[in-house]
C-alpha cells in the first residue's frame, strides 16, 4: 500500500475573502499548479498521476483548518452541508473532534476516489503528547507500507516529529519512506 501522510495546519483567514491564502506550486518543470491553500491536494494529484497512491492520511490538531478541506480547494456544493457547517463552527472554536472527522472522511473519499483518513493529533508540546503522535502514526501505518511524507503544513515542530516517527516506523515496522515533501510558499505565486 502507498500512502501520503500529511499535516494540516492553521493559517489566518484573509479578512476580505473569508478564506485561506492560496498559492501555486511548481514541481520542478516550470508549470504551476492550480491555486490551492493546502499543498496536500496538489501533491496527491501528482502522486496519483506519476506513481500511484492508495490513500491519504491527514493529521491535524483540534484547531487545524479542517473546514478548508471541504470548503475551498475542493468544491462539494450542498453535500452534507449540515456536517460541514458544524465543522466550521468547531474550527472557529478550535474544538474539532475525531467524531467530526469520521463523519466527513467518507465525503472526501467519494470526491477524490481513494481512502481518506482524517485524524486529530495533540499539539505535541510536551513529551507525552509527542509520544502520542508516534502511537497515532503507528496505528495508522501498516507494516511494510510505503509512505510519502509531506511536511509543508502544521506547527513548525509537528512535521519534524512526524519525520522522526516515520524514521522510527521504518526501523521497527519496515515502513518505506519513499519521499519527504515540502511545498515552499512563494508570495509571488
Amino acid at each position: 500500500m502507498r500512502t501520503l501522510v500529511t499535516f494540516l495546519g492553521r493559517t489566518p483567514r484573509q479578512v476580505k475573502e473569508d478564506s485561506y491564502r492560496e498559492t501555486q506550486y511548481d514541481f520542478g518543470g516550470g508549470e504551476l499548479t492550480s491555486p490551492v491553500a493546502f499543498f496536500g491536494w496538489v501533491l496527491m494529484q501528482r502522486l496519483v498521476e506519476n506513481s500511484g497512491l492508495d490513500r491519504v492520511v491527514i493529521l491535524g490538531t483540534s484547531g487545524s483548518m479542517w473546514d478548508h478541506l471541504f470548503e475551498q480547494d475542493i468544491q462539494l456544493g450542498d453535500t452534507h452541508e449540515d456536517l460541514r457547517l458544524s465543522l466550521v463552527d468547531a474550527v472557529e472554536n478550535k474544538e474539532v473532534t475525531q467524531r467530526h472527522l469520521d463523519q466527513l472522511a467518507p465525503v472526501l473519499k467519494e470526491h477524490v476516489g481513494m481512502e481518506m483518513v482524517l485524524h486529530i493529533i495533540p499539539y505535541c508540546q510536551g513529551e507525552s503528547e509527542q509520544v502520542e503522535l508516534l502511537r497515532i502514526m503507528d496505528d495508522l501505518v501498516e507494516e511494510g507500507e510505503q509512505i510519502e511524507l509531506d511536511v509543508t503544513h502544521g506547527f513548525r515542530h509537528l512535521p519534524m516529529l512526524g519525520l522522526m516517527a516515520a524514521l522510527f516506523l521504518r526501523s521497527v515496522r519496515g515502513v518505506v519512506v519513499n519521499s519527504i515533501w515540502y511545498g515552499a510558499y512563494d508570495q509571488e505565486t
